[in-house]
């Protein structure tokens, strides 16, 4: 349903105008769009659940405003920080103190992580991953590959279950520089291409990432198929990274990924939902409390997909606001549902005129997708290198609140510095959320975002652009460092810039950061050390 400006007046006349008040907010803006995702006739129930474009963003490094034009492709960067502190350890020891903020009962997310995982080693030394899901589409050609890579900007293929090995060889036929892979398996660790284990490729082939192994658990039953699967993958490939995909709906969901993070030998904590609403950061709490609480990375799905009825619309607002609220929860694996796919009567992706065809045309959402995985990959340098320790929001009126996540207030994240995260007051309908993370040596980053989104609930279902207004007291501040200005790292060339903050009478620190509909500002306190970044 989308409400407009009347509906802004009524609201006006109910509530009081706050930065900081919250309450739950309920309907899910989504389609479920129960589908059939390729020839084996698996159902696979998705939430049809739009994402965010921005525009262009200009800024202004020098005095303290950055101006964003909500119209363009191009866009400068925003701020969003967050803590993940890390205590010592030598010998590969990292001892990440997640203490956050954020599971769905807004409870800490946290306590003292184990040395890093395989996982987290490679999460470390690779660039975020990226890529869309090909389901049963066959085998590509040349062009279509290189594109997907050099132009659509995903750095791993993601092929279905009936992947291995000719589809993949297809894809590494190819010899793009660029080729990695991951492929789903059927339940037992078997390929739906002939059934051989892993699809009969050796342990350590090239490119190889990792395996999904089958997808969404709904029953004990199922969970445990996919763990026999799980450790025969594990018993002939020991290094793979191991994926099990969840979806929200499960009354045992946190069981359930309780239980597969403590018996099975996985890696990667996977979840698909695609909502618009505000249920969605609830979900995506879940998803990353679990990943938080043992240790493990925690990666998503993102909605490219029309279900039959072609309801589903996507603007760019839902698709920016889609990918980057994921980075500011902290996800650090991202997967665009879908890409292409066989003949298929349930789903269609938007990406390309039509589906089952690898000359299909593509659609202006392919071009907004391929520009939103480059500013991903350039913020995803800071991103793998950081852990989450917060996420906060900033809701016009308390009826707002998404439902287990916290309004923001100083202090949030273990931030002394930042004393105010506002909006304009004319602003109505624009809300923040702030992601806080630490690097390995304790620094503090930021992350917000302006959560409007044309498919999203009232009163963020908008592509207007928003000012978000960030304060710093640095009084006790220790030496060296600069209370003059904060580094950002722009998203859309992956520099780190300056960005000077502007004084008050007060002794404060201002900066106004003006952010397209579901566009992100991510930075760090000007310590005198580097900004974290990997690949």
């Amino acid at each position: 349903m989308r409400m407009r400006a009347w509906m802004c007046l009524l609201a006006v006349g109910l509530f009081a105008w706050s930065c900081g008040s919250s309450v739950n907010s309920g309907n899910d803006a989504g389609i479920d769009a129960g589908h059939d995702a390729g020839p084996g006739g698996d159902d696979e129930v998705v939430d049809a659940g739009e994402d965010a474009g921005g525009g262009d963003v200009a800024q202004d490094a020098g005095g303290g405003d950055v101006a964003q034009d909500a119209g363009g492709a191009d866009v400068a960067q925003d701020a969003g920080a967050g803590d993940a502190g890390e205590d010592g350890g030598g010998g590969g020891d990292s001892g990440l103190d997640a203490g956050g903020d954020l599971g769905a009962d807004g409870g800490d997310a946290g306590g003292d992580f184990p040395p890093l995982s395989r996982a987290w080693q490679w999460i470390r030394t690779n660039p975020m991953f990226i890529s869309g899901l090909t389901v049963s589409a066959g085998t590509p050609p040349a062009q279509f590959v290189n594109e997907y890579f050099d132009d659509f900007g995903a750095n791993a293929v993601h092929l279905w279950q009936d992947g291995l090995p000719t589809e993949m060889d297809a894809w590494a036929a190819v010899g793009n520089p660029a080729f990695r892979w991951v492929s789903w398996t059927l339940p037992g660790g078997g390929s739906g291409d002939g059934g051989q284990l892993a699809g009969g490729y050796p342990p350590n082939s090239p490119g190889r990432i990792g395996y999904q192994i089958s997808d969404e658990p709904r029953t004990w039953e199922e969970l445990m198929d996919m763990q026999v699967g799980l450790a025969a993958l594990r018993a002939h490939d020991p290094d793979a990274l191991l994926i099990l995909n969840f979806m929200f709906g499960n009354d045992d969901l946190e069981e359930m990924l309780d239980t597969y993070a403590t018996q099975f030998e996985g890696d990667i904590i996977s979840y698909d939902n695609y909502v618009r609403s505000n249920n969605s950061y609830t979900r995506m709490a879940i998803y990353r409390d679990a990943g938080l609480r043992h240790g493990m990375p925690y990666w998503r799905y993102m909605d490219t997909y029309m279900d039959e009825d072609f309801e589903n619309e996507h603007d760019e607002s839902d698709l920016r606001w889609d990918a980057f609220s994921g980075l500011v929860m902290g996800f650090t694996g991202h997967t665009w549902f879908i890409y292409q796919i066989d003949e298929n009567h349930s789903v269609y992706p938007v990406l390309f005129e039509h589906q089952n065809d690898f000359a299909a045309a593509k659609t202006e959402r392919w071009h907004i997708a391929a520009q939103i995985n480059r500013e991903m990959a350039n913020l995803g340098r800071a991103i793998t290198q950081l852990i989450s320790t917060d996420v906060r929001y900033v809701p016009t009126v308390d009826l707002y609140l998404p439902q287990g996540i916290l309004k923001w207030e100083p202090g949030a994240g273990g931030d002394p510095y930042l004393v105010a995260c506002e909006r304009e007051e004319s602003d109505w309908g624009f809300e923040i959320l702030v992601g806080f993370f630490r690097d390995d040596a304790g620094e503090i980053y930021v992350m917000v975002q302006n959560v409007s989104h044309e498919h999203g609930d009232f009163p963020t279902n908008n592509s207007d652009a928003g000012v978000v207004h960030l304060a710093f007291d640095f009084s006790d501040a220790p030496a060296g460092f600069d209370p003059t200005s904060v580094l950002n790292l722009n998203k859309l060339n992956g520099q780190v810039e300056t960005v000077s903050l502007s004084p008050e009478q007060d002794g404060q620190r201002t900066l106004d950061i003006t952010l397209a509909a579901g566009d992100p500002f991510l930075f760090k306190y000007n310590t005198g050390t580097t900004f974290a970044l990997g690949l």
